[in-house]
């Protein structure tokens, strides 16, 4: 078996890239040891059958989440549901940032530095745990 992990943040308007580690995690179980969201959104979006937060039940991975404090496409009752079925599945951390949506990206208007650094070592923490082979 060969473990990876997967890590995305949002691309401007393209939701598929905030979903795609987090449904990765979930079609591919057995290959997937983590998987990290950062700043991205509908991740538990209750009307979409393809929605991450429907795989959790499956998922192996370790996952990571941190979303803006204002982030639009991830509001409190997606942050809820994905905390309740993720509890049920998987370690996890779904964590809030202080910072606009898109804090991590250097040449976004709404660039936080911190954030960004917060971002790097919370991800450096998550790879660390990954079996060695």
């Amino acid at each position: 078996m060969m473990w990876t992990w997967c890590g995305g943040c949002c691309w401007r308007s393209n939701s598929e890239t905030w979903t795609i580690c987090l449904l990765t995690a979930g079609l591919q179980p057995d290959g997937v040891a983590a998987a990290a969201s950062f700043h991205g959104g509908y991740l538990a979006a209750e009307e979409n059958p393809d929605s991450p937060h429907q795989l959790a039940s499956v998922m192996g991975a370790e996952i990571y989440v941190a979303v803006a404090a204002n982030g639009p496409t991830f509001p409190a009752e997606q942050e809820q549901r994905l905390e309740s079925v993720l509890t049920e599945a998987v370690r996890h951390t779904i964590e809030t940032y202080p910072a606009g949506h898109g804090f991590a990206v250097p040449d976004n208007p709404t660039y936080d530095p911190n954030a960004e650094q917060r971002h790097w070592e919370a991800l450096s923490d998550l790879l660390s745990r990954l079996p060695r082979s």
